[in-house]
């Protein structure tokens, strides 16, 4: 996108390690800055891509009031304590906030969203992997983009699958390798197979307009798909179903496991 420049990095949480910032910064011809300070001065608009998602809100907030626009890698947070603070930080600057995944911006999805889903449809089976949370989580959110989320939803899942209903409406996450949607309208079956080849560079444009103003955020949705997320971790624990209305401020899932497997820090 020849409107957008990358020009700076920081390594705000330290779980990335030097080394990996240094040669990230040198792939894309990127200054590392020192401070955050130092940082806000470079830039319009900032990327959280941090692994340990209990630091995202904070990161978030502190670009925010400085005025940048800012999105926040999938998974947004993994708490329902910064689940709410992140929707309280959107009523006070909803111009500035943007992020989850980028599997809902392929256009193939947006085709699929384009269907009647509020009348005929009755069926959804969404397919993917369904590793908890840092994987899972993109297959919840195609999940949050099509089903009418509510206090009374119920989430109940095993290893095997997440079921989420709400009378009249039942939506299946089944465990593939590759992403597809199937929809249910009338007795008519329509499927769509979503290729990740180029889901980040829609994302990234749907970014860009929504930072010029022409666009709008679905980061609210992808908070939704952490509350499911979080049903289902305590579905599985419990064995049974879980009302989105039960999970607590005090509910989360940590980020250590994922840190781990990814960039330790040196």
């Amino acid at each position: 996108m020849p409107e957008v420049k990358l020009t700076a990095v920081l390594n705000l949480s330290g779980k990335r390690s030097s080394a990996w910032v240094k040669e990230f910064a040198e792939e894309f011809e990127l200054r590392v800055s020192d401070t955050r300070t130092s940082f806000s001065h470079e830039i319009d608009a900032a990327i959280i891509l941090s692994v340990d998602w209990e630091n995202h809100y904070k990161i978030a907030a502190d670009f925010s009031r400085v005025n940048k626009i800012v999105l926040t890698d999938k998974p947004v947070c993994g708490s329902m304590g910064d689940v709410f603070l992140f929707r309280f930080l959107i009523t006070q600057r909803p111009t500035l906030l943007f992020g989850g995944s980028a599997l809902p911006y392929a256009l193939e999805v947006l085709d699929a969203l384009a269907q009647d889903c509020t009348g005929e449809t009755t069926d959804i089976i969404i397919r993917g992997p369904l590793d908890p949370f840092f994987i899972g989580i993109h297959s919840a959110e195609l999940l949050a983009h099509f089903f009418p989320l509510q206090p009374s939803t119920l989430v109940q899942a095993t290893s095997e699958r997440i079921t989420v209903s709400e009378p009249g409406f039942l939506v299946h996450l089944l465990p593939s390798e590759a992403w597809s949607i199937e929809l249910r309208q009338a007795g008519e079956l329509h499927k769509f197979e979503i290729p990740t080849d180029a889901i980040y560079q829609n994302y990234l444009k749907k970014f860009v307009e929504f930072a010029e103003g022409r666009g709008a955020s679905n980061i609210l949705v992808s908070l939704n798909a952490v509350v499911v997320e979080l049903a289902a971790m305590r579905s599985r624990k419990l064995k049974r179903a879980i009302k989105l209305s039960e999970i607590t401020l005090a509910m989360s899932i940590e980020s250590a496991e994922f840190v781990r497997s990814y960039h330790p820090a040196d």
